[in-house]
């Protein structure tokens, strides 16, 4: 746990940089294509959004239904 923080606080520095690097040499580049391809990005957002409720969603599901069986399994074995 004490060198987890440290690393991903450096991996996010990093990603970071690139990022604000290749928007910055598109910029230089092509200012229309850059502003066009930030154009999806709330689409990509809300998209990831939905799919993650979704996803969690069913991870709950799945949990449940694991836990249920385990009980089941429990009182067939154990009396």
């Amino acid at each position: 746990m004490s060198r987890w923080l440290p690393l991903n606080a450096n991996n996010l520095l990093q990603d970071l940089v690139k990022v604000v690097g290749l928007y910055t040499f598109m910029l230089s580049t092509s200012p229309r294509l850059t502003l066009l391809s930030l154009l999806n990005f709330p689409f990509l957002l809300a998209a990831d959004k939905v799919y993650n409720a979704r996803h969690q969603a069913l991870l709950l599901e799945i949990q449940d239904a694991v836990a249920k069986s385990g009980q089941i399994v429990q009182e067939a074995v154990g009396g």
